[in-house]
């Protein structure tokens, strides 16, 4: 009989939201119970997902039919529970980015190794068969010479009208995106993407991730609440010139721009590769497009990964493309330096 994967989820955030709208088409997956402090009432709508609804994180932590908890809470108690999570039997599926520090990460780890559990990090797109066709179509290409990444992701999460230019729209501290306790801000908030986006290409073509030691530069606009609103950051690795870019206040181009010393690719909508995913490859001076299309859902793609993953028990619980531990430690490294 063919394993049917538990899940508890804990916090009701959007994030949270977009995961539990991909059970409506799991036969694979289903969801025990959900809790939330304060959103509980939000999701009674959708009873034919949902049995069992919470008010306390415990419940969910303790429940005897969870296989794997959903830590959807805001980034400074990923950590927190994501531990609790393990030390009471369950695999855990952490919200980006999975810790805020690479100590924490490590011990997240060590304690889902002693008890032979795994820990997971949610960079969903990562996981879509079709960024293997990417892959294929720049070997098809006979691109292999990296020389300069242009990575960046970003959308307009303050709103309100610029008048001449101007914002007059502040951002409030409550809101978790803006919040210094709450580790807001566009670094934590979407820095991991631009670099996941690099470490696909990176990683195939020069056989290693992009590592903090190599960060030279770094630029951040801070805004009112002290979080950082945008920011870059530069680095320089094996002779490749590497710029990530990430904004909360301006609604970036969400793609990377890759030049080789055989031609120039650009990739868009990477992110939303399950729907659409657009190459541009310009190589001899001849310019050439293409379109990947998708019914694939993303979250659906990675919770059947992580399920075959349980189910076989795999040692190294993720394989290439998607994004594996070793990756998500060095990822929290870069952040870290990239923000503080």
């Amino acid at each position: 009989m063919k394993k049917i994967l538990k899940w508890g989820i804990i916090g009701l955030g959007k994030a949270s939201s977009q995961f539990i709208d991909s059970f409506e088409t799991s036969e694979d997956h289903k969801i025990e119970i959900i809790s939330s402090i304060s959103k509980t009432k939000k999701f009674h709508d959708k009873k034919n997902l949902i049995y069992n609804i919470s008010n306390s994180y415990l419940d969910v932590i303790k429940s005897k039919e969870v296989d794997i908890i959903y830590i959807g809470l805001p980034n400074n108690l990923h950590y927190e529970y994501s531990k609790l999570a393990l030390q009471n039997g369950k695999h855990v599926l952490i919200e980006k980015p999975a810790c805020t520090d690479a100590d924490q990460f490590n011990e997240i780890l060590e304690i889902s190794q002693k008890n032979n559990l795994k820990a997971f990090e949610g960079i969903y797109f990562r996981s879509h068969p079709n960024i293997l066709k990417i892959i294929e179509l720049l070997k098809k290409n006979n691109f292999k010479n990296l020389n300069k990444i242009n990575s960046e992701f970003g959308n307009d999460a303050l709103g309100g009208k610029k008048f001449f230019g101007i914002r007059f729209k502040k951002p409030k501290e409550n809101n978790r995106l803006f919040s210094q306790k709450l580790f807001g801000g566009a670094v934590w908030d979407t820095g991991c993407y631009p670099i996941t986006f690099a470490n696909i290409f990176f990683k195939k073509l020069n056989n290693e991730y992009l590592n903090h030691k190599n960060i030279i530069n770094k630029k951040s606009s801070i805004g009112s609440t002290g979080v950082d609103m945008e920011s870059e950051l530069f680095l320089s690795q094996k002779n490749v010139e590497i710029k990530l870019k990430t904004s909360l206040i301006n609604n970036l181009k969400n793609s990377i721009q890759i030049d080789f010393l055989e031609g120039k690719v650009e990739i868009s909508n990477l992110l939303n590769i399950g729907k659409s995913a657009f190459i541009k490859i310009n190589i001899n001076k001849e310019n050439f497009e293409y379109k990947l299309d998708s019914n694939l859902d993303i979250i659906q793609s990675f919770k059947n990964k992580i399920l075959e993953s349980i189910e076989n028990n795999y040692e190294d619980h993720f394989n290439f493309p998607l994004v594996n531990n070793f990756e998500t430690l060095e990822n929290i490294k870069i952040l870290e330096k990239w923000r503080n």
